[in-house]
């Protein structure tokens, strides 16, 4: 069973693989995500949702122009 994330929650608590499955789910990241992100910013929960945000904001921009590094190299 998967333990419900407290409505308001400010912090993320993951003192168990459980805990941190459920938090992983409810911010729609994989728990090495979480993890990384939580380490960055704190447990804050709206601290770690603005870093989840940024980081796929970054890969999708990746994705999008998967060449844009090389474009810079060549120039």
């Amino acid at each position: 069973m998967t333990r419900a994330i407290r409505p308001g929650a400010k912090s993320i608590s993951t003192p168990t693989p459980a805990a941190a499955k459920a938090w992983a789910d409810h911010l729609r990241c994989s728990v090495a995500e979480l993890r990384i992100a939580m380490r960055a910013v704190g447990a804050s929960v709206e601290r770690v949702q603005a870093y989840l945000d940024a980081l796929k904001r970054r890969e999708g921009a990746t994705v999008e122009r998967p060449g844009a590094l090389s474009d810079q190299i060549d120039a």
